[in-house]
């Protein structure tokens, strides 16, 4: 007998697929971590919440602690409306944080050759 199959629209198969526990709770970077921590002690020191940041921002309060916490990639955008929102400057925000030498990551960048580029701007 023919068994029928019938996926709806807008939804999936699940698979059980085993994730591995670093995929669930990766490991906030390090530099994102110095910058949460700034964040939470300013918002310490102006007695606000995390629901009330969250509230100021327009986002949840489980987005404010993965920033909190290092594990939130922050937007230009949304660092300035941090900043606004603890009425804060972003060189007041970021005073006292070291940026380390790993955030450049592993990526080489080639230098161009000075030769290469007056031999391109020299028909200019």
């Amino acid at each position: 007998m023919l068994q029928r199959c019938v996926l709806r629209i807008g939804s999936s198969p699940s698979y059980n697929v085993p994730v591995p526990d670093d995929a669930k709770n990766p490991e906030p970077d390090p530099f994102a971590k110095s910058v949460g921590n700034r964040i939470q002690q300013i918002m310490t020191d102006e007695h606000v919440s995390q629901a009330d940041m969250a509230s100021r921002l327009g986002v949840s309060p489980a987005y404010v602690w993965r920033v909190v916490d290092g594990r939130q990639n922050l937007s230009l955008r949304l660092l300035g409306r941090i900043c606004l929102a603890l009425g804060r400057t972003p060189s007041e925000l970021f005073s006292g944080i070291a940026v380390p030498p790993s955030i450049a990551g592993n990526r080489p960048y080639a230098r161009r050759d000075a030769t290469t580029v007056d031999a391109k701007t020299a028909g200019k």
